[in-house]
């Protein structure tokens, strides 16, 4: 009687995936007693949900899908389905329409694949993006037989009964199924390039206008032609260098970190020398034969040959020095007590 029930049961699974399979030829509609929709967070964490049987679950898959390539769906089953061999059918869809609503059944969409439940507690199923199909098998999840389209809006997946003569405490039991999307190992990168202030020369305009000079910008020694949006980056360290005959170069080192978005602001310097003046008080400092008023600050200077002369009462002290683009210059008016000791 067992072996009897058993073929018969097999007969029943085997026309059943006929039927479901012939009906996606001529269209795929399906009833499902609750349809729940989920949506990926922003910080990618992984949704669980718990579905029925007769139930399906629709993922609303982001249109940004910059760090995404793939799905993985865990599925926990309950131990009665696990018990009754290919007792419930999994059906996967795409394109589903209409949106999920409370108190709607009826549905259509197109129809992915067909399988029937094993006998485990658990399965891992992945599926991914065309431009990002995985290659190698995994011993711990299930490749699905179907990619997503970069334009693909959602992916549903429901559960329906395949088998007869089961318990009553059957059609209670419930899946948990955690979804959470497969990420690429890159992030973004924005680099803000922040350039000197100059002040307009005009009579009615007093405004800061930027004055932007030619540059070359590289990371891990690659010229990046366009840095105007962001740059997808393999996690971690990069090296950043700005090089410009305009401006003084600059190097950062920039770690990037999985799925996220990078922001590295660079302030650029002018490359006209600077001259920085020490002096004790009281000292008159006169740049060029123009005494300075105030010499506390870093002085922007023009390339070629300064005077500084120092005026202390009746002393006068000069110096002459000769300055180059992209150098910084110190010259310090240093007083100092000698002590001598002699023999009488």
């Amino acid at each position: 009687m067992d072996i009897f029930m058993e073929k018969n049961n097999k007969k029943f699974v085997f026309l059943i995936c006929f039927l479901l399979l012939m009906t996606g030829l001529f269209g795929d509609n399906f009833r499902v007693a609750k349809l729940k929709s989920i949506e990926i967070p922003k910080d990618y964490s992984p949704v669980t949900v718990n579905v029925g049987l007769n139930e399906g679950l629709f993922l609303k898959i982001p249109k940004d899908k910059t760090f995404i390539q793939g799905f993985e769906f865990e599925i926990k089953i309950p131990k009665i389905v696990a018990t009754y061999r290919d007792s419930v059918i999994y059906t996967f869809y795409s394109d589903v329409s209409p949106e999920p609503k409370e108190n709607l059944i009826d549905y259509s969409g197109k129809k992915l694949m067909v399988d029937t439940i094993p006998p485990r507690l658990s399965i891992n199923l992945q599926t991914f993006f065309e431009n990002n199909t995985k290659t190698q098998k995994s011993p711990y999840s299930t490749l699905l037989p179907f990619t997503l389209s970069e334009n693909q809006e959602n992916l549903a997946i429901r559960f329906q009964m395949a088998m007869k003569g089961v318990p009553e405490s059957f059609f209670s039991s419930e899946f948990s199924i955690t979804i959470k999307p497969i990420l690429k190992d890159e992030g973004l990168l924005s680099i803000n390039l922040i350039y000197p202030e100059t002040e307009k020369e005009t009579e009615t305009e007093t405004d800061i206008s930027v004055a932007k000079g030619n540059i070359s910008l590289f990371i891990d020694d690659n010229v990046i032609s366009d840095y105007s949006k962001p740059i997808l980056l393999k996690t971690g360290t990069h090296h950043i260098s700005v090089v410009s005959e305009d401006y003084r170069n600059e190097v950062r080192t920039i770690i990037i970190n999985q799925a996220s978005n990078s922001v590295l602001n660079i302030e650029l310097k002018s490359i006209s020398p600077e001259l920085t003046i020490v002096a004790p008080a009281n000292t008159k400092v006169f740049l060029d034969d123009v005494e300075l008023v105030t010499f506390s600050d870093k002085i922007s200077i023009s390339p070629g040959e300064h005077t500084v002369k120092f005026v202390i009462g009746d002393y006068e002290l000069t110096k002459t020095v000769f300055i180059q683009n992209g150098k910084s210059y110190e010259v310090s008016l240093l007083v100092d007590i000698n002590v001598l000791e002699s023999s009488n």
